[in-house]
């Protein structure tokens, strides 16, 4: 039982992580659009969504944080995965343990990768030209 509810909490980790990049800001920039009534807004809808943005960041970080706990306290371990990158490694390496990352560490990284990738593809992809006649 312990080893569904650690991978379910390691999904709603990498959930809500990719809502920390990408969910996050196009919620509040779409909440934006819609309080606005004109092409040229007033100083509020802006701060709506930075301010918006900012408590929904803290928000989804403490609760990273309550998960990753969580996930401690399911797997009674320190929640952590040893990872030795290549580059890393000398040839003395071998030797010395590996130094050792969290599992929120791990997704943090793979969701920020994940997140900068899209984003590369939309804008080469599905962004289109924004100079007149392209």
């Amino acid at each position: 039982m312990s080893k569904v509810t650690g991978a379910a909490l390691v999904l709603a980790m990498v959930f809500c992580a990719m809502m920390l990049w990408v969910g996050i800001p196009l919620i509040w920039l779409y909440i934006g659009s819609q309080v606005v009534d004109s092409s040229q807004p007033s100083m509020g809808p802006y701060m709506l969504v930075v301010v918006g943005i900012l408590v929904s960041v803290i928000a989804d970080a403490m609760l990273l944080s309550r998960l990753n706990k969580a996930y401690q306290r399911v797997t009674g371990s320190e929640g952590t995965v040893r990872i030795q990158l290549a580059w890393l490694r000398s040839m003395r390496g071998e030797r010395e343990p590996a130094r050792e990352t969290s599992v929120l560490d791990a997704i943090m990284v793979g969701t920020v990768a994940l997140a900068a990738l899209s984003a590369t593809v939309w804008f080469f992809l599905f962004a289109g030209s924004s100079l007149p006649g392209g």
